[in-house]
This record gives structure tokens, C-alpha cells and sequence, in this order.
């Protein structure tokens, strides 16, 4: 896993995004809250997604070229990988 943390260093652009939600187990009044942090990968191309709590790689999206910018939806629950190279855009579902 620490290979693909340290590729994250290597990459030009990320949006972090805080991933909320309430267990069943739990009481109403408790949130539970999380990061996770989508990075592109301008050599590769492709969005990388990392879980900062447990320090690990919990996805990658591959995409048609390298990602130019990333675009959090309103709601937060879509992330939009626009790749203007290739007059493409990816979405993402974030897992918000």
C-alpha cells in the first residue's frame, strides 16, 4: 500500500471530500465522519482514491487521458474528472 501512497506525491492535482453518514447501530444524534481524497494522475491518467483514515488506496478510475480538473457535485455524491484533451468527462461516485 505505501508504494501507492507515495505515487499520490507525484500527481498535479486532488480534491478532498468528507464523507459523512450515521450507522444503524449508532444513535441518531452520531455522525461519523471520514476524508477521502481523489487524486489524478497526469502521467497515467485515472483518478486514485484514497481513504485518509486507514492510509490506504480504496479505488482507482481509470479514464481516457490524463484528468485536468476535478468538479465536486453540489450534493457531493458525483465528482466530475474532465479531461479537455479528449473532450471527455468521467463521473465519479464519490460514496458520499
Amino acid at each position: 500500500m505505501f508504494k501507492n501512497i507515495a505515487r499520490v506525491a507525484m500527481v498535479s492535482g486532488a480534491v478532498l471530500m468528507p464523507v459523512l453518514g450515521t450507522s444503524t447501530a449508532q444513535a441518531a444524534d452520531e455522525t461519523r465522519q471520514a476524508w477521502r481524497l481523489f487524486v489524478t494522475d497526469q502521467k497515467e491518467g485515472g483518478v486514485t482514491v484514497v481513504d485518509l483514515e486507514k492510509k490506504a488506496v480504496i479505488e482507482r478510475f481509470d479514464t481516457t487521458g490524463y484528468v485536468t480538473h476535478l468538479v465536486p457535485s453540489e450534493s457531493g455524491k458525483t465528482l466530475a474528472a474532465v479531461q479537455m484533451d479528449h473532450d471527455a468527462v468521467a463521473v465519479i461516485d464519490s460514496g458520499i
